[in-house]
């Protein structure tokens, strides 16, 4: 009974492990498959899955165990599988190089059947390519493997957009460079390597470009600079390059140092901004021309004054062998004259005989004369509704009445006025007169030493133009409103209006000044003229009636006054001239002809537009501001010094050669408002030149241009 009981049940236990077998044949689980019974009789299934994308190796792990080693796309399984019931977990232990795996379907249980629906995807790893920008100063394009490009405007960092796949190459250059700028690369190829490349390097900098071109015609050495330092000596014809290079946008600027011995270079197309290799500067080099000219002079010197002496009277005599001693007169500019000197006026009959005698001893180079005798000073005439005239402005034009009037009216006008004439004889057929003034010999003696001391001074001196009280005679103010302006900066001389008008009859008067070169006034008698110091060549007058009276002024002040206070020379009338101011001084025109050089009685006559009644007085060769123009060759080229040129015109400087009647421009010049000293400068004309002139305003009509000077 036992016996058949333990038969039972060991048969029925091996009937259902056969039917749980057969179960499992029949599928079920994950994916079916054969299972495995253990000894201990429980049942496990493998574990396993499909591979893409693999390239290398990669190993798995099932719950931390059982590494699988996977080398290529397939189905794989796990060696060791896994009981039902029991959780399966696999995980990427190593990643295959270069690449980077993920897992599908990797975890979960196991239930009656294999697991076959893992996934494992492969990719292969891809990287950033990168580095760094330094000198940057525009827009940059990098390309990567000739596609990938980049533009880059700031320096730093950088990366292209697209990424590069482990193990392929890499190739970075420049696909455009920043305008004015190069840029190199390191680093610029290679292999991705399973990281991000961030070592490319690219450095800018500015480009640098030769500046030089052609040379032609040098027989000699000639220095070049360029910009002023970069110099080059060359001593053949052809091209050249400066040996400094010049950045990108900077500027330069080819000059000719040195000049060859006897030639002159020229440059064209020397100034510029380098943007390319510049090839361009042309040179050309000639002979120097040899044409010269001397600039037309400025003013009467003593080659042209005539001294007028008065036979019988010794003080005249005195003074015309002093001033002759002082002034290197020559000889046969003494012209001794029959004159009685005893009476303050002279008929006009009288005078024209004398007149008569002295243009008949003039040498024809005389264009001024000065007279030794203080008396007679006016000359009268006899006709009926006749006039007086100064003698000094009678020397000039000879008596004739439009050159005075006996009321209230214009006279004649001179045309030496504010003119450029050195020759007054040739262009005007009139020579400027001045009576020396002095009342003693003594007197006469220090007053030519003060003109003589002026000479070429060009003295630091202030001029004093004066509104007075005195409404009658303050008429010329309105001349010296500009002035003070005009005359400001570097001239030496400095003007002062003073405005008295309406005020205290105290202000009328300058007192006490130093260094006093003009002094312009409106009044009967001026105060105080003793208390100033006066420069060598001063000049003062005031505008009222009878100052040119002498001797007395009848009853004002008269003109010797000026001179015995210690001015140079003055001016005044011999009749009454009603306040008409073109008979008394123009402060402008005169300041301005004196500081050009003239001397003072040039200066004095060219500032009296209607002279005819006024006396000039003073020494006449007085000149200060004396003009030594010079016109030489330095440098490869004309410079022209000079002190005369009139303000406010044009000066041409040009050249023509044999075959030609045309002029051609070489420089010319403008002026400006004051006068002041100028050096010009002006290049040489060709080889073939055969003649230079000097262009500018007539002497006889400033308003016209001449030729003042030829070269021979």
């Amino acid at each position: 009974m036992n016996l058949d009981i333990t038969i039972k049940c060991s048969t029925l236990f091996m009937v259902i492990a056969l039917l749980s077998a057969l179960l499992s044949a029949c599928g079920g689980g994950g994916g079916g498959g054969s299972a495995n019974v253990g000894n201990s009789g429980t049942i496990s299934y493998t574990v396993g899955g499909t591979t893409a994308g693999l390239t290398g190796a990669v190993v798995l792990q099932d719950n931390s165990g059982d590494n699988l080693t996977i080398s290529a796309n397939d189905a794989f399984t796990f060696a060791t599988p896994v009981t039902t019931g029991s959780n399966y977990n696999v995980s990427i232990l190593t990643q295959p190089y270069g690449q980077t795996c993920s897992l599908s379907n990797g975890t979960g249980t196991v239930s009656g059947s294999n697991i076959t629906n893992i996934a494992l995807v492969c990719s292969i790893n891809a990287y950033t390519m990168g580095g760094t920008v330094s000198g940057l100063t525009g827009t940059l394009v990098l390309q990567d493997n000739n596609s990938d490009s980049l533009t880059i405007t700031a320096n730093g960092t950088f990366n292209f957009a697209s990424k590069v796949a482990s193990g392929s190459s890499y190739s970075v250059t420049v696909l455009n460079h920043p305008v004015g700028q190069g840029c190199s690369v390191v680093n610029s190829t290679g292999t991705i390597a399973q990281a991000n490349v961030s070592n490319v390097i690219i450095t800018c900098v500015t480009n640098t470009y030769s500046i030089g071109g052609t040379i032609t015609g040098l027989s000699g050495s000639v220095i070049l600079q360029d910009s002023s330092s970069d110099n080059i000596t060359l001593s053949t014809n052809g091209s050249f390059y400066f040996p400094t290079t010049v950045a990108y946008g900077g500027a330069y600027n080819a000059t000719v140092l040195t000049q060859p011995s006897g030639q002159t270079c020229t440059v064209t197309g020397g100034s510029g901004t380098a943007t390319s290799n510049v090839t361009s500067v042309v040179i050309a080099c000639a002979t120097i021309s040899t044409l010269t000219l001397s600039l037309p002079s400025s003013s009467i010197g003593p080659n042209n004054l005539a001294v007028i002496v008065a036979s019988g009277d010794p003080n005249s005599v005195a003074i015309a062998n002093y001033y002759q001693t002082k002034r290197s007169i020559p000889a046969s500019n003494i012209i001794t004259v029959n004159l009685t000197t005893g009476t303050d006026t002279i008929s006009d009959t009288d005078f024209a005989t004398l007149k008569a005698a002295i243009d008949a001893q003039l040498p024809s180079g005389v264009q001024a004369t000065l007279l030794t005798w203080t008396a007679p000073s006016r000359v009268v005439g006899t006709a009926a509704g006749s006039c007086v005239m100064s003698i000094t402005s009678a020397m000039a034009f000879g008596f004739n009445s439009s050159y005075c009037a006996n009321s209230c009216t214009t006279t004649t006008a001179s045309s030496y006025f504010d003119s450029e004439s050195a020759q007054p004889w040739q262009d005007f057929q009139m020579r400027p007169s001045m009576m020396l003034g002095a009342s003693s010999v003594s007197a006469a003696q220090t007053l030519i030493d003060l003109g003589v001391s002026a000479d070429a001074t060009y003295p630091p001196g202030d001029g004093y133009l004066l509104r007075t009280t005195d409404a009658n005679r303050n008429v010329r103010y309105t001349d010296y409103l500009n002035l003070p302006t005009l005359w400001t900066g570097n001239s030496g001389i400095q003007l002062f209006y003073i405005d008295n008008y309406g005020g205290a009859s105290s202000g009328d008067s300058i007192t006490g000044k130093s260094n006093v070169l003009f002094y312009f006034t409106g009044l009967a008698s001026v105060p105080n003229i003793i208390t100033n110091t006066y420069q060598p060549g001063a000049i003062a007058d005031s505008l009222t009636s009878f100052g040119g009276y002498l001797p007395s002024g009848n009853g004002q002040m008269p003109i010797t006054n000026w001179l015995n206070a210690g001015v140079t020379a003055s001016y005044g009338t011999v009749a009454e001239p009603c306040n008409y101011t073109q008979k008394f001084s123009q402060a402008s025109v005169l300041i301005d002809h004196y500081y050009r050089g003239a001397t003072l009685i040039e200066a004095y006559w060219k500032a009296v537009s209607e002279p005819g009644q006024g006396l000039f007085i003073g020494e006449p060769l007085a000149q200060p501001f004396r003009d030594s123009p010079s016109f030489t060759i330095s440098g490869g080229q004309y410079v022209i010094s000079t002190r005369a040129l009139r303000s406010n015109s044009s000066y041409t400087l040009a050249y023509r050669t044999a075959a030609s009647s045309t002029w051609t421009t070489l420089a010319s010049f403008t002026t400006t408002q004051r006068a002041q000293p100028k050096v010009l400068y002006a290049p040489l004309p060709p080889a073939n030149a055969t003649q230079i002139h000097w262009v500018g305003p007539c002497s006889a009509n400033s308003s016209q241009q001449c030729i003042l000077s030829t070269s021979n």
